[in-house]
């Protein structure tokens, strides 16, 4: 008779979302992935395993790279950012800040 194997516990929320980011909606492998946060593949795969939980600047940094405002709020709030903050200004979906109109200076005379 061989022994039962333990079940693993569910993965944690973030892992799933971190996956899911990857996989479905930037839709790159681990490696680049890993890369374009400045760490290893290996990183990557215990963080979507749930092992272990990425550091802030990576959350951030997930953030920015997400395509979804839903998807970059919940990485920003991951990273400890205020988003009640971001909340309350405006977030273009291109992810880049909005643009101030140029004024008009009066004219010297």
């Amino acid at each position: 008779m061989t022994p039962a194997r333990k079940s693993r516990p569910p993965r944690p929320e973030w892992a799933v979302r971190i996956e899911r980011l990857r996989k479905n909606e930037l839709r790159i492998t681990g490696t680049a992935f890993g890369k374009a946060l400045g760490v290893s593949a290996m990183s990557v795969s215990r963080w979507e395993n749930g092992d272990n939980e990425p550091p802030g600047d990576c959350y951030a940094k997930m953030g920015n790279m997400a395509p979804a405002v839903n998807t970059r709020l919940y990485f920003w709030q991951r990273a400890g950012i205020d988003i009640e903050v971001l909340s309350s200004t405006a977030v273009p979906s291109s992810g880049r800040p909005a643009r101030k109109s140029p004024s008009k200076r009066p004219q010297k005379t």
